[in-house]
């Protein structure tokens, strides 16, 4: 079926309707005039075809009305000749309507020959009345005479002529009939055909009309089912069902992106939970880490104090110096575990270790410490210089050929603060410093040895703490190049300095 035209689809609901409405009342509209017309035709042959019948009977009414006139005033009723004249103006201007030519139809000349015979008759007839006037016996006798035997010639002629006017025009009613017929069953035909079309155009206007309807209506179902990836619908027309098929796209394609939105928003916010827990796990296992194998840490940490003013009294330095930086560490331990501390904090918890560690390895591993004298006001999670200084020693200089060297660096730059532990050991392999520096990677739940927390461990703890992924980085150059290891701190840690200062 061929598509309802672009400029009717542009068209509101309501001309629509009104347009398709109005075309049906047109069409039955003017087939009711055509019906109507060919009714008043039928009608008006009908009244032509005996119209010639009743020319005549009323002709020979008229004739026989004059003739009764006339018998009447010439027996001496004289009020009758008004009455004559009446109807002899009549009778002249029926016969002066009658055929007067030459013709080969008979009829026709049926015609004329009775115009002739009427003329005639009114001749004698006024003869007589003229005669009688004039009180001449003989001549309107005569005259009333030959008017007698034209009359009684004109109403037989009149009565043939009628008779056979009847029997054609009953063949002509006939064959009317038979029209007539014909016709009435080509009126039902053509109103059937005229109701299948009107028929055909409410079905094609109401399909066009309810086909988006009905895709809306699927749609919707579709969507209160939770179906929202779905192709947009076409929007076929500029009425109110286009602009509620347009505006319904627009709030799935809303709702799409809020439900999206949300979920990305859930997923957010269970990866800060899990990143909370993450570092709250972490926390636990630094603090465990570095109270590992103690029974008691106050007792401890009283004990090495002890011990530090014995060595002090007995007079031996290095025995005090050790001790005391063994109490320290402990001390630092106790109370900064799982707490943010700065930067001096941190670096002065490095030296102790460093002193410590290198105690072990008889002094030989040189300290270089390029630290400004005023440190910038940053803070940082605890414990993450202690685990790097552990691993450059314990896997960079352990089995390290010649000189030992260890140095610590600070550096201030516009957005961030760079703290360097450098040595010059057997190095560290590119795939090992990926592995490392991989955004997802996983802290071990477990220690790298005996004493450390980890490098991973502190990485992971640094991105929780900063919220951002670029914290550290790992400058190696190969094997026996030596490591160096950054930690990349943004200006914006320094809010929380005033409250690491004290304790």
């Amino acid at each position: 079926m061929k598509r309802i035209p672009l400029w009717f689809r542009r068209q509101s609901l309501q001309k629509k309707l009104i347009m398709a409405f109005l075309l049906t009342i047109l069409i039955a509209l003017a087939l009711n005039i055509s019906l109507y017309s060919q009714s008043s035709q039928i009608a008006a042959s009908v009244s032509t075809i005996y119209e010639s019948n009743i020319s005549l009977s009323s002709l020979r009414e008229t004739l026989v009305s004059i003739h009764s006139n006339l018998y009447a005033y010439l027996s001496g009723n004289y009020k009758s000749l008004n009455s004559y004249y009446s109807e002899r103006q009549r009778l002249t201007n029926s016969a002066a309507s009658l055929n007067d030519r030459s013709t080969d139809n008979p009829a026709r000349l049926a015609e004329k020959n009775i115009r002739g015979l009427l003329f005639s008759y009114i001749e004698r007839a006024d003869s007589a009345v003229a005669g009688h006037r004039g009180t001449d016996v003989a001549q309107y006798g005569a005259d009333y005479e030959e008017a007698v035997q034209i009359y009684r010639y004109l109403q037989a002629v009149l009565n043939t002529l009628n008779e056979e006017r009847f029997a054609e025009n009953t063949v002509s009613y006939q064959l009317l009939l038979e029209t007539q017929r014909y016709t009435q069953k080509m009126n039902l035909f053509i109103v059937a055909l005229m109701t299948m079309a009107e028929l055909a155009v409410l079905i094609v206007f109401t399909r066009q009309s309810m086909r988006p309807l009905v895709a809306l209506s699927e749609r919707a179902t579709q969507v209160g089912h939770g179906q929202l990836d779905l192709p947009q619908l076409e929007v076929t027309s500029g009425d109110e069902i286009g602009q509620v098929t347009e505006a319904f796209n627009a709030m799935t394609i809303r709702l799409n992106e809020y439900i999206h939105n949300q979920q990305e928003a859930f997923q957010k916010e269970n990866r800060l939970k899990e990143e909370q827990l993450r570092l709250e796990a972490l926390l636990k296992d630094a603090q465990l880490g570095a109270l590992q194998a103690q029974i008691n840490p106050h007792f401890l940490y009283n004990t090495l104090n002890a011990g530090s003013q014995l060595a002090m009294l007995e007079g031996a330095e290095r025995t005090c110096q050790f001790v005391s930086c063994v109490a320290d560490y402990f001390r630092y331990n106790l109370r900064r575990s799982g707490k943010d501390v700065t930067l001096q904090e941190e670096l002065e918890q490095a030296d102790n270790y460093f002193f410590i560690i290198n105690t072990r390895f008889a002094g030989e591993i040189k300290c270089i410490r390029q630290i400004p004298n005023e440190l910038p006001p940053v803070s940082l999670p605890g414990m993450v210089l202690q685990p790097i200084v552990e691993n450059a020693i314990s896997h960079g200089l352990h089995d390290q050929e010649g000189e030992k060297r260890l140095t610590f660096s600070v550096t201030e730059e516009a957005t961030r603060v760079i703290v360097s532990v450098k040595d010059n050991g057997c190095g560290m392999p590119q795939e090992m410093i990926d592995r490392f520096l991989a955004p997802t990677v996983e802290p071990s739940s477990k220690p790298d040895d005996q004493h450390g927390i980890g490098l991973a461990n502190v990485i992971s703890r640094l991105r929780l703490y900063f919220g951002r992924d670029d914290v550290m980085e790992i400058i190696s150059g190969g094997d026996f190049e030596g490591t160096e290891v950054r930690i990349l701190i943004p200006k914006g840690a320094c809010s929380n300095v005033s409250d690491h200062t004290g304790g």
